[in-house]
């Protein structure tokens, strides 16, 4: 199995890298959420929402959540499709 450092150092970020180093890892983050999702009373975690709302930054900040997506659609509902022109340009500056 490869390791959180292993796919940090392939990827090269060194956020994640910073995260990992402090102890902000996925197995980290696992744990805590099995916490959250056994705990039994409010009581027992007064600062609860906080905890929850911190592991989910971190999570957000590891970019562990495939990113949002968003739909443009026009005037008749139907979705916008955006079109890429890709241009080729010459050492010499001429085109096609």
């Amino acid at each position: 199995m490869i390791t959180a450092d292993e796919v940090t150092d392939f990827i090269g970020d060194p956020f994640l890298r910073s995260m990992n180093a402090e102890g902000i890892t996925p197995e980290y983050l696992a744990k805590k959420l099995k916490e959250e999702l056994n705990a039994t009373k409010d009581e027992q975690y007064p600062d609860w929402k906080i905890r929850q709302e911190a592991r989910k930054d971190a999570h957000k900040l590891r970019n562990d959540y495939p990113p949002e997506r968003s739909e443009v659609t026009g005037a008749d509902g139907v979705p916008l499709i955006p079109r890429i022109e890709i241009v080729l340009v010459r050492p010499d500056g001429s085109t096609g």
